[in-house]
């Protein structure tokens, strides 16, 4: 989850509408985007996007900044439109109070009672904690769209996956 009312930046990719490779001939102000939310109308984002270069060549790839109030929102729909292009949708769930949420997660996670505590009682709770450790440490990336995987240090092993049921608007239990 992401927390509610927090400016974050994010990223998307452009793609032509016939070969669906990125579009990498356009500039910031050929992308409009809007924003949606909470199911309401689309309005247009506060601040453009801004295409992201490698070595001075544009990659189709924008970043977009979006502000603490388009933030505010239980779920935030971006759309990315320009011309010859794909339309572009991402999904963002916040959560209000979520490093309290975080916090509650890791007390309740590692709450130990003292008077059974047992060795493999203490390795499920590394175990746990570890696990917490990661999430933290913000290794849960999208990918593809609407599926979230919680990836281990080495960056390549898949821990948990959830997956967003557009029609429920609720993610799955993780995997």
């Amino acid at each position: 989850m992401i927390e509610k009312g927090i400016a974050r930046t994010i990223a998307f990719t452009m793609r032509d509408s016939t070969t669906g490779a990125p579009k990498t001939t356009l500039i910031a102000g050929d992308v409009t985007v809007k924003i949606s939310k909470d199911g309401g109308a689309f309005a247009a984002a506060t601040n453009a996007p801004v295409a992201i270069q490698d070595t001075a060549v544009n990659t189709g790839e924008f970043s977009l900044v979006l502000t603490a109030t388009e933030m505010t929102a239980d779920v935030i729909v971006i759309k990315a439109t320009a011309a010859a292009c794909i339309e572009v949708r991402q999904k963002i769930a916040t959560e209000a109070n979520y490093t309290a949420t975080k916090a509650g997660y890791i007390t309740g996670t590692v709450a130990l009672d003292s008077t059974v505590a047992k060795e493999a009682t203490l390795s499920s709770q590394s175990a746990k904690v570890a696990f917490i450790e990661k999430w933290i440490n913000n290794k849960l990336i999208e990918s593809p769209v609407g599926t979230w995987k919680l990836y281990d240090d080495d960056g390549t092993t898949v821990l948990k996956t959830w997956t967003w049921n557009t029609e429920t608007l609720t993610r799955s239990a993780a995997v």
